[in-house]
């Protein structure tokens, strides 16, 4: 355990959140590493156990009025970057709090670490790149901006809860995980899969949508594909708890993704529990290989359905090994926390441009 002391900015901790709840897991990770971590939250679930050096300021982020969290946001960091305990800031999953946030951390002269892992270019992202210490992300193609403040440790996945089960091909449904919004092109995903419909069984769709306006959308969807929700051939299973999700990947015969951008967490769960990954996606592609061409999802189903079994088998525990090598939650809090105490050592707020 180390000296310093963590302040982790985060959107949600609640155990049940099907996308969020991995932010829970990583408070749980650091604070095995600092001698004390405090957690600042938009949202806090009343029903999780945290380790007893573990503090969190609820900020009810979901409250009407925004602008009482946001003063309550800003008093808690001067009270704890004033302190005469060595604080650091890490900002995971939250660019809004990250940005709100930066400008005071840069003028307390505090060391602040933000992670943002996505393609698109937010706002808030660029408003604090001049105010923050150092940038961290999981590839080159999930951080859109030019930067040296940059440091990549790959994704964090528990390989506890992600990497013990075995994908034993028991039924021949293909599952979609992730929310229904168009930037995740469910659609697509479906079509494909009803494309192949003679090797195929069906689909499970886990998630929902991210927020409204949602309804429309989903009654767009379940009108759309009528029929096959009909004849059981798509199920829309709605969101699970994450802990649940291992279960649908270890029975799902492959998981189909199209989302460009970011390496999706989804693609590394799938692979660490040798599901296999049909997708587009560039960036799981570059590291972990494609079944055919790569040049739309058509062809990498049509190459994944037509390969030797032998020869799926070999490729995807390959891909496994190098999951396991750079993308879990181990590595990850490992390469975190050296970034963290190397810009606190080696570079001041103020020193990177």
């Amino acid at each position: 355990m180390i000296r310093e002391r963590l302040v982790i900015l985060n959107y949600v901790m609640d155990d049940r959140h099907m996308a969020l709840s991995n932010q829970l897991d990583v408070v749980i990770k650091l604070s095995e590493v600092f001698l004390e971590v405090v957690v600042l939250t938009g949202s806090l679930s009343p029903t999780i156990v945290l380790p007893k050096n573990v503090q969190v300021i609820n900020l009810n982020w979901h409250r009407p009025v925004k602008f009482v969290a946001i003063l309550k946001l800003l008093l808690a960091i001067w009270r704890l970057a004033r302190n005469k305990k060595n604080y650091l800031f890490f900002s995971h999953m939250n660019d809004l709090f990250a940005a709100i946030s930066a400008p005071l951390l840069k003028f307390l002269g505090v060391c602040h670490v933000f992670w943002y892992a996505h393609a698109h270019r937010s706002g808030y992202l660029v408003f604090a790149k001049p105010f923050v210490t150092a940038f961290v992300s999981s590839t080159p193609g999930s951080f859109p901006l030019k930067t040296k403040k940059l440091y990549l440790i790959g994704q964090g996945v528990d390989e506890n809860i992600f990497g013990t089960q075995e994908n034993c091909m028991r039924n021949k449904r293909a599952i979609f995980v992730g929310r229904l919004d168009a930037s995740k092109q469910p659609e697509r995903c479906l079509d494909t899969v009803l494309a192949f419909s003679n090797h195929v069984e069906g689909i499970d769709v886990i998630g929902s949508l991210s927020a409204d306006p949602g309804k429309r959308r989903e009654n767009f969807l379940f009108q759309k594909y009528d029929s096959e929700i009909t004849s059981n051939f798509i199920r829309f299973l709605g969101a699970v708890p994450r802990a649940k999700l291992p279960f649908y990947y270890s029975q799902g015969m492959f998981l189909i993704h199209n989302f460009q951008g970011s390496l999706d967490k989804v693609l590394i769960e799938a692979t660490l529990l040798r599901c296999p990954v049909v997708t587009t996606n560039q960036e799981y592609l570059s590291i972990f290989g494609k079944w055919g061409s790569g040049e739309d999802l058509d062809t990498e189903l049509k190459s994944f359905l037509s390969l030797d079994p032998d020869v799926r088998q070999e490729l995807i525990e390959k891909r496994r090994a190098l999951a396991l090598e750079n993308h879990t939650m181990q590595q990850w809090i490992l390469k975190l926390v050296q970034v963290l105490t190397q810009v606190n050592v080696l570079h001041s707020p103020f020193s990177r441009n």
